[in-house]
């Protein structure tokens, strides 16, 4: 038992060693259909390290499997993460796009509004300079229409008392 798990302590020992010298080692980039037991690179650098590896015995094949089959899984877990995450970066990406554009259609929109705000008040003090003019000459003949129905009775009375004072002038004067 305890040469077991000192070859096997060896064995991590020399797997540490191999993974720390192949850290410049890169993955090519896989496809949807690829699995990682198909690419080349790594069959041939596990049969071409198989020949410096010791014998292991049928236990610690079958664990050393089982690991291998834990990390691709893991591995392929990550890369279908790592995926996911480009796809949702990519439908942010565009999302943004969007909203920029959305912005900009706004910023024009705004644009317009504020000059014809601007346009709208010019109107609006010109529509006020014209009605204090026109209320301006409007009061004249306001005045006019309203003392009108005044004026010309007064005038009438006026020259019906004057003709009457002439008409007693002149007949004092002759009698």
């Amino acid at each position: 038992s305890s040469s077991s798990s000192s070859s096997s302590s060896s064995s991590s020992s020399s797997s540490s060693s191999s993974s720390s010298s192949s850290s410049s080692f890169s993955f090519p980039k896989p496809t949807k259909s690829s699995s990682f037991s198909s690419w080349p690179e790594l069959s041939t650098s596990v049969s071409s390290s198989a020949s410096a590896m010791p014998q292991f015995s049928p236990q610690e094949t079958q664990m050393y499997l089982q690991e291998n089959e834990t990390l691709r899984s893991y591995m392929e877990d990550g890369l279908d993460q790592i995926r996911q995450a480009e796809k949702k970066m990519s439908d942010i990406s565009s999302l943004l796009t969007v909203f920029a554009d959305k912005v900009l259609q706004q910023e024009e929109q705004i644009n317009t509004i504020y000059d014809t705000t601007i346009r709208s008040t010019i109107h609006i003090k010109n529509a006020n300079d014209s009605l204090r003019a026109w209320m301006e000459s409007s009061v004249q003949s306001r005045v006019f229409v309203l003392f009108r129905p005044i004026v010309f009775p007064v005038l009438i009375l006026f020259f019906l008392v004057m003709a009457s004072f002439s008409l007693l002038f002149l007949d004092w004067y002759m009698s």
